[in-house]
């Protein structure tokens, strides 16, 4: 499906831009973070995109172990 093929590209995205765990898992925690802000400052759209950026690179993360 289109939405699938979209996510593929998005992880293989999210690939290349961190080479190592430790950069990947810091931009998950900097994203967790820019959600819950979003979240508290009642801009409930941005934090659902956040939320959807950090689930894709923890599909990613996973993926490397």
């Amino acid at each position: 499906t289109r939405d699938s093929d979209v996510e593929m590209a998005l992880v293989a995205e999210a690939a290349a831009e961190y080479r190592t765990p430790g950069e990947l898992n810091k931009k998950i925690a900097e994203l967790k973070q820019e959600m819950l802000k979003a979240a508290a400052d009642l801009d409930f759209e941005k934090a659902a995109e956040t939320r959807d950026q950090m689930l894709l690179l923890e599909k990613h993360e996973l993926a490397l172990r």
